[in-house]
């Protein structure tokens, strides 16, 4: 009973223009006030979308900069490593007594330490079979030498 007595109000309210009345003075200006969902959609889009372009670019260009200053110290590595090649490629002068080297400034220097300052080479010592027996007649050959 409830139920329909309160329907039946309802649509005299309806009927006679009062409900709307109601509404609008009590519930439309909620309604005004809240942004519908494809108009905040529009407006997002229009600020976001310019936005992530610009932040777009800008990632762009920072790792053109990034890419740029790799590619100029990876040139200098290079030309140095080009620059020490070079430095122990063509004639040597080197003693025909000795085997002293001579320099780009005209000083003998041991072979060994021309190398090593020029290169990453580094030299051990040993004797090799000729020479210990030129230089030691009396030492077994094949036996345990000086660079075992």
């Amino acid at each position: 009973r409830l139920l329909a007595s309160l329907n039946e109000a309802i649509f005299q309210l309806k009927s006679s223009g009062k409900l709307d009345q109601i509404y609008d003075q009590h519930l439309g200006s909620l309604e005004e006030s809240q942004l519908p969902f494809g108009r905040a959609a529009r407006r997002m889009a229009v600020i976001l979308i310019p936005g992530l372009l610009v932040l777009g670019f800008l990632a762009q260009v920072g790792w053109t900069i990034s890419l740029r200053r790799r590619v100029k110290e990876w040139t200098a590595e290079l030309r140095h490593a080009l620059h020490e090649v070079k430095q122990l490629s063509g004639l040597l002068p080197i003693c025909a007594n000795c085997k002293k080297i001579r320099d780009e400034r005209g000083s003998w220097q041991r072979i060994e330490t021309y190398i090593s300052d020029k290169s990453e080479a580094t030299f051990t010592h040993g004797i090799c079979p000729e020479c210990i027996q030129q230089l030691y007649p009396d030492y077994p050959p094949g036996g345990p030498g000086p660079n075992s």
